[in-house]
């Protein structure tokens, strides 16, 4: 149970997209597998100042590390507190990593730990929980409403490393059954060697076109839900909660029709780049459109200043000012609702430019 690099990186964007609620429960404690000067430049590198540390949390507290060749690694606590100053606390099911509650997963969790934490992090525990459905409700009772689970659990090439490797379903559905919102898996290739130090791949899940994914490596996948306050515990899901997600995909096929006027345009007049305006959902569907027709899409261009920098389905997200600087001039717009609106925002970044930019829409 660990944080590498990678990992880390994900719950540092994960908080720029909707920042964490604490108090943190981890599930055992979490290995970091970076010093803070790592911790603090990958920080930096996504636009977040890290926050002070205290001394006495910046060495691991990893018993059996505090002596070998991790020693220099920082703690999941300096983690947490120089991401946003949250308390942090573990629960294993024994004593060896020093944990703040032990309990046994597999059993209902106590009346003292129903709705306390407002993030719980799964970072490699819950395959080795052979009663997997008590697991499951246990960790979104601790949740409070609001809060968030993020599961990082293994889902192929794990052989022999728990019970369990997951498909995305088995979260989306649990989940989603309950009330959960917020709901989102990214698939991550671990490359060849020690995951703990290798770059790893990532891409996003559509449980909607469930794909086969062919690796010769580990595959992990990182899963993320929220709370609501009508969100229930013990409700359980049949495989594809099948009406959900036959009305997503009548949803989808919605917004494909829709999308089809303006993919018949961009087709028509086959611009040298563009970039889509929107990085949500809808942005990423239509993405994965303009892709099929073979239009070379640039970046996204986004309002959310917390989006800019990141990359999305290997897509830079950057400011509209940012675009016209870089000399952008065509533009597909992802919304739906608010297509006017957005066309009039790009017109204006534009004024006084050589050139006025090109525009897609549905409307």
């Amino acid at each position: 149970m660990g944080l590498a690099i990678p990992a880390l990186r994900y719950l540092v964007r994960e908080h720029l997209r909707k920042p964490f609620d604490g108090p943190v429960l981890t599930l055992g404690r979490q290995c970091v597998y970076a010093t803070l000067a790592d911790v603090q430049d990958l920080m930096r590198a996504d636009g977040l100042e890290p926050r002070p540390v205290v001394s006495d949390d910046v060495r691991t507290n990893i018993p059996s590390w505090r002596d070998g060749p991790y020693a220099h690694f920082t703690s999941d606590r300096a983690f947490w507190a120089a991401l946003a100053r949250l308390d942090v606390y573990a629960l294993d099911i024994s004593e060896y990593e020093r944990p703040d509650f032990m309990w046994d997963l597999n059993s209902p969790i106590p009346e003292e730990l129903i709705g306390r934490f407002g993030l719980i992090v799964d970072g490699g525990t819950i395959e080795h929980i052979f009663d997997i459905k008590q697991a499951l409700m246990n960790i979104n009772r601790m949740l409070r409403s609001g809060g968030r689970i993020i599961h990082m659990s293994p889902m192929s090439n794990y052989v022999e490393h728990g019970f369990y490797q997951f498909s995305p379903t088995v979260f989306f559905d649990y989940y989603g059954v309950n009330g959960f919102g917020g709901m989102g898996c990214t698939v991550a290739d671990q490359g060849v060697g020690d995951s703990s130090f290798n770059e790893w791949y990532f891409r996003e899940w559509n449980p909607l076109r469930p794909e086969a994914i062919v690796s010769p490596h580990p595959l992990l996948l990182v899963f993320r839900a929220e709370k609501q306050p009508s969100s229930t515990w013990e409700t359980m899901p049949l495989q594809g909660d099948y009406g959900r997600v036959r009305k997503a995909q009548e949803a989808e096929r919605d917004r494909l029709q829709q999308f089809g006027r303006l993919l018949g345009a961009v087709r028509a007049s086959r611009p040298v780049e563009l970039a889509v305006y929107g990085a949500g959902e809808n942005g990423r569907l239509l993405v994965r459109e303009l892709r099929e027709i073979g239009a070379p899409v640039r970046c996204f261009v986004d309002s959310n200043e917390r989006l800019w920098g990141q990359s999305i389905d290997g897509l830079e997200v950057i400011s509209i000012d940012a675009a016209a600087d870089r000399g952008v001039v065509a533009y597909a717009i992802g919304s739906l609702a608010s297509a006017s609106s957005i066309s009039r925002r790009i017109r204006d970044a534009y004024q006084g430019r050589l050139a006025a930019p090109e525009i897609f829409s549905v409307q």
